[in-house]
């Protein structure tokens, strides 16, 4: 039975590839693997499992709720949750068996409110910002902060981190400074006998730019899926496209020279030639901008979208090539010889493979290859 519409193929075997050779580059140190955004796209569910399968003990998500998804779908690894903490956060992670991020006085006031009731706490990761300038302790009260979580004998916090802001660019002078601001944070806990199970502050980009800020723990997100963070990073980890997004071919037009197609009548066939309609479009994550240069492959070849990308549907010009309904094209990835990179795509429509990624929305079926 032919699967109509869009799909993404998610290759299994790419996916420990992956994790290996990260593991060997990350030596000694524990790996999180980030699945938070569905696993950016992937299929938070299908990935958590094939990596805790592999030897994963740690997964980043975003929200509790993420979190409760995994673990609804077995998933007995560390889960840690990097939004900021709230009252209901606090409660699943007791109930989860979640790490929270603590970031603010506030949360200590919620953590202490908390404990005054129930008289149990979850674990957490003290974050302190180094200059991305987002969530984390301002770092003037870094001794403030660290004199607290001294004295708050109740609280288990296992773990201290920041967030890179440029470790996935050319210019490193910024994320120098960082990790400058962040080693004097790791000496200064050190000095008041604090001992974090867990220090990371390494990204997928730092990983590759900055070794030395491995410290022992890493958090490994775009990478992990075979892409790497930027154009600007040296690229010497063999790492694997884990997904193949492909739509199916519906119909097929035999339009003649000078009729327009789609929205806006903006492309027209310079020839005779055979359209084909493709199920999927920008409502299913197919980049709506990448139809001015964008190409499908399909059965060996490159063929250009034609007009603009509908939310549903899409076309595309076959010439007078052989095409089959039920087929499928690839939007990108790897097929019949074909390479279709989301790199490629963001080049050109000045995007990112992150937003392309996590653009992907719920009605692409996640297809597992092992």
């Amino acid at each position: 039975m032919v699967m109509i519409g869009p799909k993404a193929y998610i290759h299994v075997d790419q996916l420990n590839h992956n994790f290996s050779v990260i593991q060997n580059l990350a030596e000694d140190c524990s790996i999180m693997c980030i699945v938070k955004a569905n696993a950016y796209g992937h299929g938070g569910v299908l990935i958590s499992q094939a990596l805790e399968k592999f030897g994963c003990k740690w997964f980043g998500v975003f929200t509790h709720e993420e979190g409760i998804e995994l673990r609804n779908a077995g998933i007995k690894q560390n889960i840690f949750i990097f939004s900021k903490l709230n009252q209901v956060a606090i409660e699943a992670a007791v109930e989860y068996n979640f790490s929270l991020n603590l970031s603010s006085w506030k949360d200590f006031e919620l953590l202490e409110q908390f404990y005054i009731k129930k008289q149990i706490l979850p674990k957490v990761h003290l974050k302190i910002d180094t200059g991305m300038t987002r969530l984390g302790f301002d770092l003037k009260d870094t001794d403030v902060v660290l004199d607290k979580i001294a004295n708050f004998n109740a609280l288990d916090c296992e773990g201290l981190y920041s967030h890179f802001a440029t470790a996935d660019e050319g210019d490193l002078r910024y994320a120098h400074t960082q990790l400058k601001r962040f080693q004097t944070i790791i000496h200064k806990a050190e000095q008041k006998g604090i001992n974090f199970r867990y220090t990371h502050c390494s990204n997928s980009g730092a990983l590759l730019t900055l070794p030395e800020s491995k410290f022992n723990m890493l958090r490994v997100g775009l990478l992990l899926y075979g892409v790497y963070p930027s154009d600007e990073v040296p690229r010497f980890v063999p790492v694997k496209p884990v997904m193949n997004f492909m739509g199916t071919i519906v119909e097929i037009r035999k339009i003649n020279a000078g009729t327009s197609v789609g929205y806006g009548g903006i492309w027209t066939a310079e020839k005779d030639t055979h359209i084909g309609v493709v199920q999927s479009g920008f409502a299913d994550g197919v980049p709506r901008p990448w139809f001015e240069n964008g190409t499908v492959g399909y059965r060996g070849k490159q063929y250009p979208i034609a007009g603009r990308i509908c939310m549903d549907q899409l076309t595309v010009d076959f010439g007078d090539d052989d095409i089959a309904i039920g087929d499928d094209v690839l939007f990108w990835g790897e097929d019949h010889g074909i390479q279709i990179s989301t790199e490629e795509i963001s080049r050109n429509i000045l995007s990112t493979p992150y937003v392309i990624f996590t653009g992907l929305s719920n009605r692409v079926k996640r297809i597992p290859v092992f």
